[in-house]
């Protein structure tokens, strides 16, 4: 969760608290963004069409909301075979 600082912690008001449990409140709305294995990601887009990859990150990785492909020069519409030749950018925490 990347904004647990606006969430409000109260412990309840209960008298059913023991040492093995304990009532609280937790108040607000929390934003949950789940992690992507980035090696996993990059591996499986190697060698694929820019349709390719979108399709396969819609399917494997519903977790992506939305994601662009970017080549060089821009007439090439695949990603290369070499992983140290791709990028990948989180734009979330931007």
């Amino acid at each position: 969760m990347d904004n647990l600082d606006t969430l409000t912690f109260t412990y309840a008001t209960s008298s059913t608290n023991t040492l093995n449990s304990i009532s609280f409140n937790l108040t607000g709305s929390g934003h949950f963004v789940w992690a992507v294995d980035e090696n996993a990601l990059k591996s499986d887009l190697l060698g694929l069409s820019k349709v390719q990859a979108q399709a396969l990150i819609a399917a494997k990785y519903p977790a992506i909301q939305e994601a662009w492909i970017e080549t060089q020069p821009f007439w090439n519409t695949t990603i290369p075979l070499d992983a140290n030749k791709v990028t990948l950018t989180d734009t979330l925490s931007k």
